[in-house]
């Protein structure tokens, strides 16, 4: 058994598969009596009272597919975000150059709720954003 632990999707904005997403609205589909995946994904909620979010949807039919390590974990897959940053003041130890050498992941998350001063952020971020001044016509 593969361990997915810490290879979830969390964070909006997220990247999604096309195969996984149209893997999880048949799965949906075909578990409901055949009505369509979001008629099915409505009734659940409102009449059963079962909540759901699309990552849930999405990561479980990642996993039931096979797709979930092929697609989204290293070193097969590509990171949806790198979360050295995420946690309760782990701003602090996060390193700009590492975020952007790194392509394992596709974006950062610096949690606002960590209270990270933007005016750090943006400190650390402007040196990677920075236009060649030569390169503009």
């Amino acid at each position: 058994m593969t361990n997915f632990r810490g290879s979830v999707i969390g964070v909006t904005p997220a990247i999604l598969s096309t195969n996984i997403s149209r893997g999880a609205m048949a799965r949906v589909g075909a578990l409901h009596s055949g009505r369509a995946w979001d008629e099915s994904l409505f009734r659940l909620r409102l009449d059963e009272g079962l909540d759901w979010t699309e990552y849930t949807l999405y990561w479980t039919a990642a996993c039931v597919l096979g797709l979930a390590e092929t697609l989204h974990v290293p070193p097969h897959g590509v990171e949806l975000y790198e979360e050295s940053a995420f946690d309760w003041g782990a701003w602090q130890a996060w390193d700009a150059a590492r975020a952007f050498a790194d392509d394992s992941f596709v974006f950062t998350v610096i949690q606002s709720i960590g209270r990270a001063p933007t005016d750090w952020v943006a400190e650390q971020v402007e040196p990677f954003l920075k236009v060649n001044d030569s390169s503009r016509g």
